[in-house]
């Protein structure tokens, strides 16, 4: 009768208590599954993310040396392509008559001459616009006349020279300016005197 119902009853709790305990084992193994498995993705994510991070170093390094590379490069290319010009005078010795001449002494082609001087006096007429190197060209010029609009063109050709008087000049600073193939411009300075032709400044125009 009533023990019975009382004995099935404690029977029946201790079922449910032994049932909750199994479940809390569980939940507890699943629990510790989830720990673990995030932790592997967490570990995996820090190693992809420092191969990634690693990846991008090299990357970077390789695009450095690769524009280092090309700079070097292009600065040989640009001494290949370099023109440099240079005033030579010609004329007999002990004379103090020269004749002025521009020559390329450097390694490409020397294009859009253009030459000024420090002497008002002197009015030079453009050169042509190509120099290969190691070809030279005579250097024309007006003497003593300011506009050229007034000459006849009859009269033009027989007023340009190329031979100046050193002891009337005494000193002549001539200014060459100039490009190279690629656009880059460069200029040279020189001063013509009795003692000859003396370079007092080059370079590139930047």
């Amino acid at each position: 009768g009533l023990g019975a119902e009382l004995q099935q009853l404690n029977q029946s709790i201790r079922d449910v208590i032994r049932s909750n305990e199994e479940a809390i084992k569980k939940n507890e193994r699943y629990t510790r599954s989830i720990i673990r498995w995030t932790a592997i993705m967490a570990l995996s994510a820090v190693l992809t993310a420092g191969v990634g991070l690693w990846q991008i170093a090299i990357l970077n390094r390789s695009v450095q040396e690769t524009q280092e590379l090309t700079k070097v490069a292009q600065e040989q290319l640009d001494l290949q392509l370099q023109p440099a010009l240079m005033v030579k005078t010609y004329g007999l010795a002990g004379s103090s008559y020269k004749d002025l001449y521009l020559i390329n002494i450097g390694n490409g082609a020397a294009l859009n001459i253009k030459i000024t001087s420090n002497n008002s006096r002197f009015l030079f007429v453009k050169i042509s616009n190509l120099l290969e190197p190691k070809d030279e060209k005579v250097i024309y010029f007006l003497y003593d006349i300011k506009d050229t609009s007034k000459i006849p063109s009859e009269q033009f050709e027989k007023m340009i020279k190329h031979t100046i008087s050193i002891p009337e000049v005494k000193e002549l600073v001539i200014r060459i300016d100039y490009e190279n193939i690629n656009k880059k411009r460069f200029f040279t300075e020189v001063k013509i005197s009795q003692d000859g032709v003396e370079l007092i400044n080059k370079g590139q125009i930047e």
